[in-house]
């Protein structure tokens, strides 16, 4: 048999299925507490970066441009470092999002996607 007379194999392709969760008021009125507690610390946290970067805008403005954003960065690094994450890193993770352990890179944007995500899972939460 030759390649040219192979011919693909046709598997059927199983429908998705969605499953209905009944959920809880009390459950929901929980989850959408835990995310909104979550949400207050995480934005307190961005605001003491946010601050801590306004203290040091001087030492930012003063490094060469290429390398402003990365002293942003490592201001931001640092001053995210300078708090207790522990708990705040076990909630997030059993919730499936960054814990903030890999944000040396991107600081500041890896904590507003983490605070995005919060505010998604918040809002899909029923208001009760």
């Amino acid at each position: 048999m030759s390649i040219t007379q192979l011919r693909p194999a046709t598997v059927p392709i199983p429908q998705q299925r969605t499953l209905a969760v009944k959920s809880e008021p009390s459950a929901d009125r929980e989850a959408s507490e835990l995310l909104k507690s979550l949400i207050a610390k995480l934005s307190q946290i961005r605001d003491s970066l946010i601050n801590q970067e306004e203290q040091l805008h001087e030492r930012i403005t003063t490094a060469h441009p290429t390398y402003q954003k990365s002293v942003a960065n490592l201001i931001h690094y640092l001053g995210l470092r300078h708090h207790d994450l522990r708990t705040l890193q076990d909630e997030l993770a059993a919730l499936g999002l960054s814990s903030l352990g890999r944000s040396e890179s991107h600081t500041m944007w890896t904590v507003d996607a983490v605070l995005n995500a919060l505010h998604h899972l918040r809002n899909g939460c029923s208001q009760v």
